[in-house]
C-alpha cells in the first residue's frame, strides 16, 4: 500500500497519536451510500496510496498491498465485520466491529496499524488532546471557542462581539463558556508556575548541598537570587510569584 503503512515505521512499537494515523471511516462511507452487499469502491488514503472495498452481507473486505523493508511485496485481504444499531429517529447506523478486540469493539473509524485496520484501543493510539496537561488542553478549548465568534486576536484579548447572523442567547453561552474557560485556563497556568517554581528552588537546594555554588554557602540568601534568577524565564508579565525568604513564605507580584 506504500506510504505509512510500509517500511520500519510500519513495525514500530511506538505509540502514538490518532491524527497522525490513516484511518477509514464508516460514517463517511454510510452517507455516500456505499454500504450495499455487492458493491466495491475505492478508497483513498493519501496522495500515492488506496485500498480497494469489497462489501458483502454484514461484513466488507479490505484488499490492498504491503512491502515491509527487506521483504517481498504482500497482498491482504482483511474481512472486517459489520453491525447496526437503531437511530433516535429511524434509520440504522453502521459500525466497524474490531477483529482483534477481545470483546468485539464496535467502532465507527479504523486506524493502520502497520498491517491491518483496528480500533484506536488496538493500534495503541490516544487523541493528541490526552497527552495535553490542563494548560494546553484549556488553551485549545478556548481558541476553538473564540473561533466560532470569528476571534483571530491572541486568547487573552477581549471577547469579540456578536457576528452578524448569531443569535442573542447562543453569543451570551459562547460568552460565559469562554470567560469560564479563560478562568480555568488562568488557575491551570498558575498551578504550573508554581510547580516550576518548586522545581527550580529543589534544583538551587540541591546545587547548594552538593557544594557546587561557593557562594551559596558563605552567603544563605544567595539561594533565593538563584532560584529568582532560574525562574524568571517562566514568569510573564503581572503572574503571581511566590518567592522562599529566610523568614517566611511572601507572595509578590512582577509587573
Amino acid at each position: 500500500m506504500g506510504g505509512d503503512g510500509s517500511g520500519a515505521w510500519a513495525r514500530s512499537n511506538t505509540k502514538g497519536a490518532v491524527e497522525s494515523r490513516s484511518s477509514i471511516d464508516v460514517r463517511m462511507w454510510q452517507r455516500g451510500q456505499l454500504l450495499y452487499p455487492g458493491n466495491s469502491f475505492s478508497c483513498p488514503l493519501g496522495e500515492h496510496s488506496s485500498i480497494r472495498v469489497q462489501v458483502g452481507f454484514g461484513q466488507l473486505w479490505l484488499k490492498y498491498s504491503i512491502q515491509p523493508l527487506g521483504e517481498e511485496k504482500q497482498s491482504i485481504e482483511d474481512p472486517i465485520r459489520l453491525t447496526t444499531t437503531p437511530c433516535n429517529y429511524g434509520g440504522q447506523r453502521r459500525w466497524f466491529v474490531c477483529p482483534d478486540h477481545p470483546f468485539g469493539k464496535r467502532v465507527a473509524v479504523l486506524y493502520w496499524g502497520g498491517k491491518h485496520f483496528r480500533c484506536r484501543h488496538c493500534c495503541g493510539l490516544a487523541y493528541t488532546s490526552q497527552r495535553e496537561d490542563r494548560k494546553y488542553r484549556a488553551l485549545r478549548r478556548l481558541l476553538k471557542l473564540r473561533k466560532r465568534l470569528g476571534a483571530t486576536g491572541p486568547s487573552d484579548s477581549p471577547v469579540p462581539h456578536k457576528p452578524e447572523g448569531m443569535r442573542k442567547a447562543t453569543y451570551a453561552r459562547l460568552k460565559q463558556k469562554i470567560e469560564q474557560v479563560q478562568w480555568e485556563l488562568r488557575k491551570a497556568e498558575s498551578e504550573w508556575y508554581s510547580e516550576q517554581w518548586d522545581k527550580g528552588v529543589e534544583r538551587a537546594l540541591k546545587k547548594r548541598n552538593q557544594g557546587r555554588n561557593g557562594a551559596s554557602a558563605r552567603d544563605p540568601g544567595s539561594i533565593e537570587q538563584c532560584s529568582i534568577i532560574s525562574m524568571s524565564r517562566f514568569a510573564p508579565k503581572k503572574t503571581h510569584r511566590a518567592l522562599i525568604s529566610r523568614s517566611s513564605l511572601e507572595l509578590c507580584v512582577f509587573s
